[in-house]
C-alpha cells in the first residue's frame, strides 16, 4: 500500500552557487525569519552547492505515519533533492503565505544530503504564532516517525 499520494509539482530554477550560511542567517537578505536547530547548523550551515540545474520538485502528502526508509524506498531514485530547491519553496512562503509548502503546522520533509556526507531528513515548518520557519534534520537512518499529514518532497 502506498505511503504517499501526489500533491502537485513546482518547477524550480537553476541555481549557479547556492551558500546555506547567507540564506539561513538570521537576518537573510529575503528577508526570512529562521529557527535553526543545533543539528540543522551543525550539519547544514557549512553547506555550498554548485551548479544546481533547474527541475521540478513533487510534493506529496503523508497518508499514514511513516519512518524514512519506507518513504526513500517509495520514492526511489527520485528521493534526494537539493537544499538550494528546497530553500527556493520555503524562500516563495516567506511569510507563510499559501502555496504548494504547508504552512499548517505539519512539516515540509527533504532528503538532503549533509556537509558530513550523510543523507538526512529535513524538515521545515511554519510556525505562525512567532512567524518563523523551523529547520530541524534527522539522520535518514534513524527510526524517528513521520506524522501522516506531513508533506514530502522529492524529485518528479
Amino acid at each position: 500500500m502506498s505511503l504517499l499520494k501526489l500533491v502537485t509539482t513546482v518547477p524550480v530554477h537553476a541555481v549557479p552557487r547556492f551558500v546555506a550560511a547567507d540564506a539561513f542567517e538570521k537576518h537573510n537578505p529575503d528577508g526570512i525569519k529562521f529557527f535553526l536547530e543545533p543539528d540543522f547548523r551543525q550539519y547544514f550551515l557549512g553547506k555550498v552547492e554548485e551548479g544546481v540545474p533547474a527541475g521540478v520538485i513533487a510534493l506529496h502528502a503523508l497518508k499514514r505515519d511513516a519512518q524514512d526508509a519506507p518513504i526513500m524506498a517509495e520514492l526511489g531514485d527520485k528521493v534526494h533533492i537539493t537544499l538550494a530547491h528546497f530553500y527556493q519553496l520555503i524562500k516563495a512562503q516567506a511569510q507563510g503565505q499559501a502555496g504548494p509548502m504547508f504552512t499548517n503546522g505539519c512539516r515540509n520533509i527533504a532528503y538532503i544530503v549533509g556537509d558530513d556526507g550523510n543523507l538526512w531528513a529535513v524538515s521545515a515548518y511554519w510556525h505562525s504564532n512567532v512567524h518563523v520557519w523551523f529547520m530541524d534534520v534527522q539522520l535518514a537512518e534513524d527510526l524517528f516517525e513521520w506524522n501522516r499529514g506531513d508533506q514530502v518532497l522529492s524529485q518528479a
